[in-house]
């Protein structure tokens, strides 16, 4: 629903596979006609991005359309985007094969933004990853109590919306699940990177700071796209934020890349501890977790304020648009 009001669409809906079609699993609508399937696996716009394990774009849409087999009634389209939703490989899948699709249309007929389409790839890769975490935590012998924790953090981290709300919920995350004296997530931009949210000790040493791309320990894991160091070992004297900045009192170290749906590096999420051999491989594991869903949401948080700054400014000036000058002096 989030995702039709802020897009202004007609419906969001996701259909899912099974033995039998694929059905509707959740679907936010302002029509009426909704069926809810199950669907053969390969009838319109769904199937086609089902066939084709990527993402179809239509835009306009001719009247009378009937590629879209959750409506009862053809038309009332102007343009759809459809994107197949990758599945993992714990529950038997290939890791390529899609377990279901994510579908949006709206009235209007323009052709579909590149900020558009991108909020759309990264909810798809937010619904795989909240199946993925699902399946894992049922293959799992942890403790109910860890996986209480584990999922209340999940909830809160999923709430957030702007970049200072997802990097304070994702330290909030990580702080459910390990005993870390330091938690930082930072962000990197291709050039350079940037603490966006730091608690514990040292942190306010570490806030807001800036470093360049390949300085310190988490230059160079996100530059090679592993975890380091390896065991989470540290002896608190190679630099970790910039070439300056070592953690003299720490003795546990762990800095997880974040990754985007695309493959490209967007931060790192940092976690460090007084004590030595501070964090089991469960909570490695479960960190390892946590970094995906942050970077996910990391993505839909720069695409929200892209989306938001777009709906109140003119594109070529740069000025307030006249539909926020109107509400503003309405309000």
């Amino acid at each position: 629903e989030q995702l039709r009001l802020a897009m202004g669409l007609t419906t969001a809906v996701i259909l899912w596979r099974s033995g039998k079609g694929l059905s509707v699993r959740g679907c936010s609508s302002s029509r009426d006609d909704i069926l809810k399937g199950p669907f053969p696996e390969g009838l319109g716009v769904p199937g086609s991005a089902l066939r084709e394990l990527s993402e179809v774009a239509v835009a306009p849409v001719f009247d009378k359309f009937g590629g879209l087999p959750y409506y009862e009634m053809p038309g009332g389209v102007g343009s759809l985007l459809a994107i197949a939703i990758p599945g993992g490989s714990i529950s038997g899948e290939r890791a390529d094969d899609p377990v279901g699709v994510l579908c949006i249309d709206r009235l209007a007929r323009e052709a579909w933004t590149e900020e558009e389409r991108t909020v759309l790839r990264a909810v798809a890769q937010k619904i795989a990853l909240d199946v993925v975490t699902g399946q894992r935590l049922k293959a799992t012998d942890h403790e109910r109590s860890t996986v209480r924790r584990f999922c209340a953090a999940l909830g809160e981290l999923n709430g957030a919306l702007g970049l200072d709300q997802v990097s304070e919920a994702s330290l909030g995350a990580v702080g459910a699940i390990v005993k870390a004296d330091l938690g930082v997530v930072s962000a990197f931009d291709g050039q350079c990177h940037r603490v966006l949210h730091a608690s514990g000790q040292s942190s306010q040493s570490v806030d807001g700071l800036e470093f360049a791309s390949e300085e310190g320990l988490v230059g160079q894991a996100v530059k090679v796209q592993h975890t380091l160091p390896s065991r989470g070992e540290y002896r608190g004297k190679r630099p970790v934020f910039g070439d300056e900045h070592a953690l003299p009192n720490m003795r546990s170290l762990y800095i997880v890349p974040l990754t985007s749906p695309s493959g490209v590096a967007v931060g790192a999420l940092t976690v460090a501890s007084n004590r030595e051999h501070a964090f089991a491989s469960s909570e490695r594991e479960m960190l390892e977790l946590v970094a995906g869903q942050v970077a996910v949401k990391l993505e839909l948080a720069r695409a929200h304020e892209q989306i938001r700054e777009l709906a109140t400014t003119d594109g070529l000036t740069g000025l307030n648009n006249h539909r926020t000058f109107q509400q503003s002096f309405n309000s």
